[in-house]
């Protein structure tokens, strides 16, 4: 038999698009799957969505919160608590994917063992499925190793679009998740797939790129993403800030255009503080605007983006 795979589908909110990211788990081509669904304490419809399928054979656990815990990645780490599975697939409730997306990545991370993930070429929609433009990235499907392909690096200081856009396009083995990072990562409301990602990859670097269309992730304003105000930047930069020194913890390449980055995210969580009446870290603060240097464009734009996020 081949390996179990534990699909956890962590939902808030979205009642809209839950049963079609249910079908479309359900709907795999690669069948030996458990599924967790988690509810975290949604004041919409998603609960009765969820009863519709209490009866599938592959559905194997439901966890309703009565108290929202205020962050996805703390359902990350309650469903991998309950998974039985060698393998995991965390699919996001409003995305929906290809019946052949798990069969792909499993041909991937059955034939290598050295594989820590895999992950598929990801189409972004809109609220009604219809896709948007992206830039879409130019890498071929195979192996890469994230440390000497510079992965981290080009993603989060050169903005390369060859990324894991989100948790709904990777399979990984379940046996090399640190519960330490799971633990930090669960602490996380905007940026824990980044950390999660890193410190995954950074310890067991080798994963296989699918370039196929297999995963369909939904744009609309209930997104987390979606989320705007001085307090949501303030919490973006400041867990940016975090993954840049587990980055630099790591000894991975640093150049003056990654240090500009890191020293930008420190000078804009200083910034967004203030206006929220936390005290800034001048040591800190000042480092950061070394780092970015004279670049008066960059401090007109954070201003102006502080201005407008407070308005809101």
């Amino acid at each position: 038999m081949p390996p179990l795979v534990s699909v956890i589908i962590p939902n808030y909110n979205h009642a809209s698009y839950l049963k079609e990211r249910i079908v479309s788990v359900l709907s795999q081509t690669y069948t030996n799957t458990e599924v967790i669904i988690l509810d975290d304490a949604s004041n919409d419809s998603s609960v009765s969505v969820i009863g519709d399928f209490i009866y599938h054979p592959r559905i194997s656990k439901i966890i309703l919160n009565n108290k929202n815990s205020g962050s996805t990645f703390l359902q990350w780490m309650i469903g991998m608590k309950e998974t039985q599975g060698d393998y995991v697939w965390i699919a996001e409730s409003d995305d929906y994917s290809d019946p052949l997306f798990l069969n792909r990545c499993m041909e991937k991370l059955e034939s290598d063992q050295t594989l820590t993930l895999a992950f598929c070429d990801t189409v972004p929609v809109d609220k009604e499925g219809r896709p948007l433009l992206n830039r879409k990235n130019q890498s071929s499907s195979g192996k890469y190793n994230a440390i000497d392909d510079k992965f981290f690096y080009n993603w989060f200081f050169l903005n390369d679009p060859f990324r894991i856009l989100n948790a709904s396009s990777c399979v990984f083995r379940k046996s090399l998740v640190d519960s330490v990072i799971l633990q930090e990562c669960s602490k996380f409301k905007f940026a824990g797939d980044k950390f999660f990602w890193l410190n995954l990859l950074s310890r067991n670097p080798l994963f296989y790129y699918i370039d196929e269309p297999l995963n369909y992730q939904r744009y609309h304003n209930s997104t987390t993403r979606a989320r705007r105000g001085i307090l949501s930047e303030y919490q973006r930069s400041q867990e940016l800030s975090i993954i840049y020194d587990n980055y630099r913890n790591q000894h991975l390449p640093l150049d003056k255009p990654a240090y500009r980055e890191i020293g930008k995210r420190i000078v804009a969580t200083n910034l967004y503080g203030i206006f929220l009446f936390k005290p800034p870290n001048l040591v800190k603060m000042f480092k950061g605007m070394a780092m970015v240097g004279m670049d008066l464009n960059y401090y007109k734009k954070l201003l102006k983006t502080i201005l407008t996020v407070k308005t809101h």
